[in-house]
């Protein structure tokens, strides 16, 4: 989305932070010893992110970063 960033922090996990905020706002820490390494937004639904873990796992969340699925996995 325009005017969103974010970061994720080794042993805090994904934070969010838009262009009128001056701080990141934790989204999801559960991430475990897992962490991203990449991350993309869809373009076309601001909510839908995509992110690579270092484990090599493909991630999907629906609600810009609270939970998340494996890609693939249908059982969400």
């Amino acid at each position: 989305p325009q005017g969103e960033l974010y970061a994720f922090v080794v042993g805090a996990g994904l934070a969010r932070s838009t262009e009128t905020e001056s701080d990141l706002t934790p989204l999801n820490a559960g991430f475990g010893d897992s962490y991203i390494t990449s991350l993309a937004t869809d373009p076309n639904d601001p909510n839908r992110l995509v992110a690579a873990t270092n484990e090599g796992k493909i991630l999907i969340t629906k609600d810009q970063g609270r939970t998340w699925s494996t890609f693939g996995d249908t059982s969400s």
